[in-house]
């Protein structure tokens, strides 16, 4: 039978808010204009307080909840859950194109299928006004967690599907990148300082990269929900990471979700290469006017002027 969210929920029809990214409409489709609750299926709900716990209960699926599940997926970003009560790694699934033969979670990046990073929405600090969370911080994650959505994007025109499996590896596994060729240098700038708020861009540069999105390599974002900080790269489409040239080496960041007057840090890291590959990187703060030399592991502050603030990241052309 079919039971309304509201009362799946144990919420009054007044105060059910929840919603699901519809790609065809290109926006968040909200209840009760959505359709029930699905296996695999994933959602965002807001709680008119806070619901430490919460957890709604369903049946398994075969024997003790073991069989394995299989989730369409449209062309472009689908809002999905991994629908067993333990995380399930990405050795633990398999893709479906078509008619061809299934595939690993990595020959399907490296094929073009898939975007190569699966997205965790984090809610942000609570509302002063509200006393819940409102929005929230969009980043990657190394594996599909029990009960919690993730985005997942579809790279092909026709969709496939993604076959979950019974955990039988730790999640965190199956997570080499392969890299072709390897970049002289990778590195991530993280924006926090405003309680426990924190958000991540990765950069670097490689032979045989371009500005913009490289199949297989670089990471589109998904669609931001906002009300938390937020950082992403500017290009044709909002980026998470972007590997460029090494005789280009130039990243546009737009931080988002702040609060005016509040002061915050940028810290970068290498996670490849050293500081030789980046002595000619600065990091300018476009709306405070300012620049700055940076090198591995320094942190730079600014303190908001709006909800949003611009950023600018510049190695020189490369070594």
């Amino acid at each position: 039978f079919e039971m309304s969210t509201a009362a799946l929920l144990g919420l009054p029809s007044n105060q059910t808010l929840v919603a699901r990214w519809k790609q065809e409409r290109f926006d968040y489709e909200r209840w009760p204009s959505l359709e029930p609750f699905d296996v695999g299926e994933g959602f965002y709900v807001r709680m008119p307080g806070a619901a430490p716990g919460f957890q709604v209960s369903g049946r398994l699926l075969g024997k003790e909840g073991f069989l394995p599940v299989t989730v369409a997926l449209q062309p472009g970003w689908n809002q999905i859950v991994n629908p067993f009560a333990d995380d399930v790694s990405f050795s633990d699934l398999t893709v479906q194109r078509g008619a061809d033969f299934p595939a690993t979670w990595g020959a399907a990046i490296s094929s073009g299928w898939v975007g190569p990073d699966v997205f965790e929405f984090t809610p942000g600090s609570p509302d002063p006004h509200s006393g819940v969370p409102e929005g929230g911080t969009l980043s990657p994650i190394n594996f599909f967690p029990s009960g919690r959505a993730v985005f997942v994007r579809v790279l092909v025109p026709e969709g496939l599907s993604i076959t979950f499996r019974p955990g039988v590896l730790g999640p965190g596994q199956d997570r080499r990148r392969h890299w072709r060729p390897a970049p002289t240098w990778t590195g991530s700038l993280t924006i926090d300082g405003y309680q426990r708020e924190r958000s991540t861009v990765e950069v670097g540069q490689a032979m045989n990269h371009r500005r913009g999105v490289d199949v297989g390599v670089d990471s589109e974002m998904p669609p931001i929900w906002g009300g938390a900080t937020q950082a992403f790269i500017a290009s044709s489409v909002p980026l998470y990471r972007d590997i460029q040239a090494p005789t280009e080496g130039s990243w546009d960041i737009v931080v988002t979700g702040l609060r005016p007057g509040h002061v915050y840090r940028a810290t970068f890291r290498l996670s490849l290469g050293s500081n030789r590959d980046i002595l000619r990187l600065t990091l300018q703060d476009v709306d405070g006017r300012c620049s700055y030399r940076i090198l591995d592991g320094w942190s730079v502050t600014f303190r908001a002027r709006g909800v949003t603030h611009r950023l600018r990241l510049s190695n020189g052309g490369g070594r």
